[in-house]
């Protein structure tokens, strides 16, 4: 039984005991005299009877399964058609090969050239023409060396400032000069000269022999034994401080 169901009997029967109880406190409280009890109304119980639960539906009639259609027979299959038979491809058109050249004529093979005849010079004769080469470009070389050296020296003879210094130097050393017997006019000796300030002999080296070992080492010494050079003094000291002297035999006069 649902609770839903008896909900309006339990109120009716609590609401009737609620009213019997209010009119007993209500009588009792309007007569004081009366004290004795009044008897109790018979108690009514209430009950609650259960629904009858409805007759459950009788079930729905469902239908008829239909019946399933036959099956179809498969289609027998059509016989296939026969393929056309391929074409045969085209033959290639026939390209007309080329005709072979004729080989060339051979042409004659040309006469062989008489071969030079070549004379074989003479060991002798090259090793004499070398030599003479050589000698000629020694003398080339000695004499561009000369005239550097005489233009050297020459500079400072033709310059006015230097030219009676060096005829001064000149003058010192063929005083000091002692000729030797193997020398000839004509030779000459490059000498390079370093000098301090004041004229006093450094150094004195050949720069460039004459060939003549004798007229090479006087000419050295009768520099160093001068000691001291007339040189100039100041900003003109310095073409002197180093230069190149030209020692001649013919210009030492004794």
């Amino acid at each position: 039984m649902n609770w839903r169901d008896g909900a309006p009997a339990v109120a009716i029967s609590v609401s009737l005991h609620l009213l019997i109880v209010g009119l007993m406190v209500f009588s009792w409280a309007g007569t004081p005299e009366l004290r004795k009890p009044k008897p109790a109304p018979p108690h009514i119980q209430a009950v609650v009877m259960e629904r009858p639960k409805p007759p459950p539906k009788p079930p729905a009639a469902q239908p008829a399964p239909r019946p399933r259609p036959a099956p179809r027979p498969a289609p027998r299959p059509e016989p296939e058609a026969p393929k056309p038979a391929p074409k045969p491809a085209p033959k290639p058109a026939e390209v007309p090969r080329p005709q072979p050249t004729p080989p060339p004529e051979p042409r004659p093979a040309p006469k062989p050239e008489p071969a030079p005849s070549f004379e074989q010079p003479d060991l002798a004769e090259l090793l004499a023409e070398e030599e003479v080469m050589r000698a000629e470009q020694r003398e080339a070389a000695r004499e561009e060396q000369t005239a550097a050296q005489q233009s050297d020296s020459d500079s400072l003879e033709a310059d006015p400032e230097t030219s009676e210094y060096i005829a001064a130097i000149q003058s010192t050393v063929s005083r000091r000069w002692s000729r030797p017997p193997s020398a000839r006019n004509g030779m000459q000796v490059k000498l390079a000269v370093r000098l301090a300030p004041g004229g006093d002999v450094l150094n004195v080296t050949v720069q460039q022999s004459s060939g003549d070992a004798a007229l090479d080492r006087t000419a050295v010494a009768a520099v160093k034994n001068a000691g001291r050079l007339p040189v100039p003094e100041g900003a003109a000291f310095e073409k002197f401080r180093e230069f190149t002297f030209l020692f001649r035999p013919e210009d030492m006069r004794l």
